[in-house]
């Protein structure tokens, strides 16, 4: 059987390919509950055209579960070894479900190995709704304690009991661990992927039920219909499961977005250009502005500075005082970089020493606290979400930390050297005032992402510098001496130095 070993276990993946002239090539990422499996009735008609890749995710099908909590980062991460495994350069991604919000956040951050994509069934809630779907779907799974088969499999397909699609859906379905469905559940219907779906830049197709109440696609649609590289269309006859209720015409509308060329959307008619022009931005502007007084209503504000010294403004007010009692700044900052996580990951990272039914006891106290802190607004949404074995934070992050984080992800995986060099950069002006970064917290959890990020931008400066160097051999070495003494990794910078130094004064004596 195909598999690919990575650090945390076995992926199982089948690589389909076309016959005859070398093909292009689908990545299909299949939804909770579901395996590879799920797209049996539509690659058939996709391998006539291009070669097909699917894959169970992990946790699903024959693949591995692994010792890592399941989070969009891990199988992004997944994703990319997969694709650079198998050698693929460029591929088309089809995400269903779960699958969706993955192939959009793996887009986000990595651009350039993808041609077009397509998302099936894409969980997007309104940010107000969140919290009642999340309570819903916890009350048919009976709080986290089965898989409620006869649920997903009445309210997900518009085919009969009998049909034998659905007999072998269902068997999938009932062979899904409930830890694993509870968890990716509530991670999916908690799902706000409109902030990844702004970053694409390349042409997106969302496909959707019209018979769809699982994960219904209004909100979705209302909110991509300006973006100029977005279009969606509705099956008709169709729930969730498209791929399943009608495969073909899923298929056709696949095969016609991706074979589609930008030469013919082009029109000669300057007006109905600019028209369409004028009725998209004017589109934009009214949902903009219905957004932005449904937020000012509803949503939650956090900004956080930690770079140079801990503030915290919520909702635009300061909160100044309390950090230091019952462990808050510690909980704060951790739900700051897990805003979706478990009690026991809270007590293992912070409190690994102590016995976890102590930790847990002591969090319960902790956390109540924290609520207390943090909520200061009584007529907005709780920021603060908590059951059993969970912790959400509903809010809208934002702070230094975060603005570094997003400009670094950015730079690190922008492909274009001269586009990646103006955005390393924008990442060093961020921390030009701020080197060498001092940490706010010594708990261990929180000095590895601060070491981490002290070595990304260490390896950044010596990027730049490299660079720098092809083309200017005085701007490199002023460049290293500037962050020399600013970086807590001096003796990497001071070998650059002295490689360049003596690459220097060997090509001013060749030129002699």
């Amino acid at each position: 059987m195909p598999f690919l070993q990575c650090k945390h276990g076995g992926l199982f993946y089948m690589l389909e390919s076309s016959v005859g002239e070398e093909k292009e090539t689908i990545v299909m990422i299949h939804t909770n509950v579901t395996d590879h499996t799920l797209f049996d009735e539509v690659v058939p008609f996709l391998k006539e055209q291009y070669n097909v890749l699917r894959y169970d995710l992990r946790g699903f099908g024959q693949s591995d579960g692994g010792d890592v909590l399941f989070t969009y980062e891990q199988y992004v991460s997944d994703l990319l070894f997969l694709i650079t495994e198998l050698n693929l350069t460029s591929v088309h991604l089809v995400g269903f479900g779960l699958g969706a919000l993955i192939a959009a956040r793996f887009t986000a951050l990595y651009g350039g190995w993808i041609q077009k994509v397509v998302l099936i069934a894409m969980p997007c809630n309104p940010p107000h709704l969140i919290e009642k779907v999340r309570k819903h779907r916890r009350e048919i799974s009976r709080f986290g304690t089965i898989v409620p088969v006869d649920y997903i499999i009445d309210m997900s397909t518009v085919l009969p009991k009998e049909d034998a699609r659905v007999v072998k859906l269902r068997e999938t379905v009932s062979k899904t661990p409930v830890s694993t469905y509870a968890w990716l559940m509530d991670l999916s219907v908690s799902a706000t992927p409109l902030t990844d779906l702004c970053q694409i830049q390349k042409p997106v197709l969302t496909l959707s039920g019209d018979k769809d109440l699982i994960f219904p696609s209004h909100f979705l649609e209302a909110s991509t219909m300006h973006l100029p590289n977005f279009q969606h269309m509705t099956i008709t006859h169709s729930s969730t499961f498209t791929v399943i209720d009608q495969p073909e015409v899923t298929v056709q509308l696949i095969l016609h977005f991706l074979r589609e060329t930008q030469a013919e959307k082009e029109v000669l008619d300057d007006f109905l250009t600019s028209m369409y022009e004028d009725i998209r931005l004017y589109t934009k502007q009214v949902y903009d502005k219905g957004i932005e007084k449904v937020d000012e209503l509803t949503n939650n504000e956090i900004h956080v500075d930690f770079l140079s010294s801990f503030h915290v403004h919520i909702n635009g007010k300061v909160v100044m005082n309390g950090w230091n009692k019952r462990f808050a700044k510690q909980l704060f900052l951790y739900l700051v970089f897990h805003p979706s996580t478990t009690r026991e990951a809270i007590c293992d990272a912070i409190w690994p020493d102590i016995p976890i039914q102590q930790s847990r006891k002591n969090l319960r106290v902790y956390l109540s606290y924290l609520k207390s802190l943090i909520q200061i607004d009584n007529n907005k949404e709780p920021i603060l979400l908590m059951d059993r074995e969970h912790v959400y934070v509903k809010a809208h992050i934002s702070g230094d930390g975060i603005k570094l984080n997003e400009a670094l992800q950015l730079a690190l995986h922008e492909s274009d050297p001269p586009k990646r060099f103006e955005a390393c950069k924008k990442v060093l002006d961020l921390v030009q005032n701020l080197l060498p970064i001092r940490p706010v917290l010594y708990d261990d959890w929180f000095l590895e992402v601060h070491d981490r990020v002290e070595l990304q931008i260490t390896d950044m400066i010596l990027w730049m510098a490299d660079w720098l160097f092809e083309r200017e051999t005085a701007a490199a070495i002023q460049h290293i001496q500037t962050y020399l003494p600013l970086v807590q990794d001096e003796f990497a910078l001071q070998d650059k130095l002295e490689e360049f130094q003596i690459r220097s004064v060997h090509e001013k004596s060749m030129k002699e």
